[in-house]
C-alpha cells in the first residue's frame, strides 16, 4: 500500500512548491534570505515526515485489525474464496428450494384448553383411577430379578384399580364398599 504511493503525483508536487513558495512571493520583506528559505523547506520536510508517520501507523493498525477494507483478505493464489463460497450457498439453495417444493401449512394449535378438547370428553372415573407408582430405580450390579418386580408391580397396580373401580361401583348403587379378598400365600412370598 505503502509502496504503491511513494512517487508523488503532479498535484502532491505542485502543492509542496506552492506551500512555500506563497510564503516567498507574498512577503512583504523583499529581503528574504537562504535562511529563510531553508526554514520553510526544512518544515515543509518535517511535516511531510510526521504525516508519513502517521499513515505508517495506521495502515499498520488496518492491517492487525483487518479493516482495511481494499485488501480481501480470503484471497489466495489469485483464487477468490469467498466469490465461491458464495456461489455453491445459491447453488446449494435453488437445488434445495426445488426439491422441497411449498410448505404447506396445517391448523395444529399448541395451547393446552385446545388439546383437552380435541382428545374428547374424559369420565370421572378416569380421574380417581390411581397412577401406576413408580419402580425404583435398579442398577445391573445389584442382581435383582427385573422382570419379575416389573411382574409384580402391574399385579399391584392392577388389584388396586380393580379396587377402585369396586368402590366406584358401590358408591353409585348406595351399597357398602366391597371386600377384596386377600393375597394368596405365593402372592405374599413373592
Amino acid at each position: 500500500l505503502a509502496e504503491k504511493q511513494k512517487a508523488l503525483s503532479k498535484e502532491e508536487a505542485l502543492a509542496v512548491v506552492r506551500y512555500g513558495a506563497d510564503k516567498v512571493f507574498r512577503a512583504d520583506d523583499a529581503d528574504i534570505t537562504e535562511e529563510d528559505i531553508d526554514t520553510i523547506l526544512r518544515s515543509a520536510k518535517n511535516l511531510t515526515a510526521e504525516r508519513e508517520g502517521k499513515l505508517k501507523e495506521k495502515a499498520k493498525r488496518e492491517l492487525l485489525d483487518f479493516s482495511n477494507a481494499e485488501v480481501n483478505f480470503q484471497e489466495f493464489d489469485g483464487v477468490d474464496y469467498k466469490a465461491l463460497k458464495q456461489e455453491g450457498d445459491m447453488v446449494f439453495m435453488e437445488m434445495m428450494q426445488d426439491s422441497m417444493g411449498k410448505r404447506e401449512r396445517t391448523n395444529t394449535s399448541y395451547a393446552e384448553r385446545d388439546f383437552m378438547r380435541a382428545s374428547g370428553p374424559t369420565t370421572s372415573s378416569d380421574k380417581a383411577l390411581p397412577k401406576a407408582k413408580k419402580l425404583p430405580d435398579m442398577k445391573d450390579f445389584q442382581l435383582f430379578d427385573h422382570k419379575r418386580i416389573a411382574e409384580l408391580a402391574e399385579l399391584e397396580y392392577a388389584r388396586e384399580v380393580k379396587r377402585v373401580k369396586a368402590a366406584q361401583r358401590a358408591a353409585e348403587a348406595g351399597a357398602a364398599e366391597p371386600e377384596l379378598q386377600d393375597l394368596t400365600p405365593q402372592e405374599q412370598a413373592d
